[in-house]
């Protein structure tokens, strides 16, 4: 009798025990719901670093200043959230969960972004043609300056190739005019 009272026992507890709400969520771990949504802020920021040149110390530089706002606006810092990323590991089932939450919310992003996107590149090409007219006309300005300076240049030389030509012919006239002087 006391061996079906101990197997009796051995299964009530291991019925509990697999019973146990897995759900429940211990303290000092971020809720499903707000480990979503730092997930997806943390793949934001991994994708704005891994489009960051890759200098020396950049992420050390970047990296770590943009984790650690991250962290500040969920109101957690890294210990929290590793610790409730391994205790959501645990538990795959829920961990698949937040992962399908932050799927969503990237979608959500990323859709928006295509939307605001033509609005965006329809301003940058107007930026860039206006800029373009801007330096056009900043080339063209110089290139007037240098042709008004050319012909002033030009004008200058034909006043003075026309001087020297009649330095010439007066120095000319003025030799005839005293052989005509002489001669009289």
């Amino acid at each position: 009798m006391r061996f079906y009272l101990i197997l009796f026992f051995c299964f009530s507890i291991f019925f509990i025990g697999c019973t146990e709400d897995k759900r429940k969520i211990p303290a000092g771990i971020i809720p499903e719901h707000d480990m979503a949504e730092l997930i997806t802020d943390i793949h934001i920021v991994d994708g704005s670093l891994y489009n960051i040149p890759q200098i020396p110390d950049s992420l050390a530089k970047h990296g770590l200043g943009l984790y650690l706002a991250v962290f500040k606006v969920h109101n957690t810092d890294t210990a929290e959230f590793k610790k409730s990323l391994k205790f959501y590991s645990t538990r795959p089932d829920i961990l698949s969960e937040i992962y399908a939450g932050v799927n969503k919310r990237l979608d959500k992003k990323l859709d928006s972004l295509k939307k605001i996107k033509p609005k965006i590149n329809k301003d940058s090409v107007k930026k860039a043609i206006l800029k373009h007219k801007a330096d056009s006309l900043q080339k063209v300005k110089p290139n007037i300056d240098s042709l008004q300076k050319v012909k002033a240049k030009a004008k200058i030389d034909s006043l003075k190739k026309a001087s020297l030509k009649k330095k010439p012919h007066s120095s000319k006239k003025s030799k005839h005019k005293n052989k005509n002087a002489l001669s009289k």
